[in-house]
């Protein structure tokens, strides 16, 4: 019961989320471990579906790296420090976050929570103020299913995003990945709620399509 309504919410979600996409996101990355320490590289893009006909002329809108090191502390909890560098058409900022990661197991799901702080638009790390800060946490729950004989990982999820003024954000999450040779795989859609606290509102659906390669 509980795996077929994962994958009745799960195919809701991603069918509504690719017909009425507004932004693609294309992401590599590659970590390995060096001692206790698990060290990443990611890149990633973000192109505008609204105008699509430029993807293949232009430069992305919007592109960044990110370096971390990740901490396992205990069996249930991961720390991992992200150092981002972002262009947005030409400009760069940085971002620093620390996320703090933890899992279990029940009634045959996998549920795993990140809560993240993090630290936008960062040029003088000696003039980092609150308004810079934004607190996210995000929830997932997933089922791993065998369809025509490959192990499909389906996952649903929500994310809030708040800082000094309150509830700013939320983000309704779908995705599915499977590992291909030494590479995992995942794509996913996620309907993004902006204006929490306000009277106008505001929707946007992306989907990233996402590649990790581990050693």
């Amino acid at each position: 019961m509980i795996k077929k309504l994962l994958m009745t919410t799960f195919m809701a979600l991603m069918i509504s989320g690719v017909s009425y996409a507004d932004e693609l996101r294309l992401e590599a990355s590659a970590s390995a471990k060096l001692g206790d320490l698990t060290l990443t590289v990611e890149e990633q893009v973000r192109h505008d579906l609204g105008v699509s006909e430029e993807m293949v002329t232009t430069a992305a809108p919007y592109e960044h790296t990110v370096f971390a090191a990740t901490k396992s502390v205990g069996d249930k909890l991961d720390l991992t420090l992200r150092v981002r560098n972002t262009n947005t058409a030409g400009a760069s900022t940085n971002r620093l976050s620390l996320d703090a990661d933890t899992g279990c197991s029940a009634f045959g799901l996998d549920i795993t929570n990140r809560t993240r702080l993090q630290l936008d638009g960062i040029t003088n790390i000696k003039d980092v103020t609150t308004k810079q800060a934004t607190l996210r946490d995000r929830l997932d729950v997933s089922k791993t299913v065998a369809i025509a004989g490959k192990d499909l990982k389906l996952s649903v999820g929500d994310e809030l995003f708040a800082d000094e003024t309150g509830l700013t954000s939320n983000r309704a999450i779908a995705s599915v990945g499977t590992k291909v040779s030494a590479v995992n795989v995942s794509a996913e859609y996620f309907l993004q709620t902006d204006g929490l606290m306000s009277d106008t509102k505001t929707n946007s659906h992306v989907v990233g399509v996402y590649a990790s390669l581990s050693f």
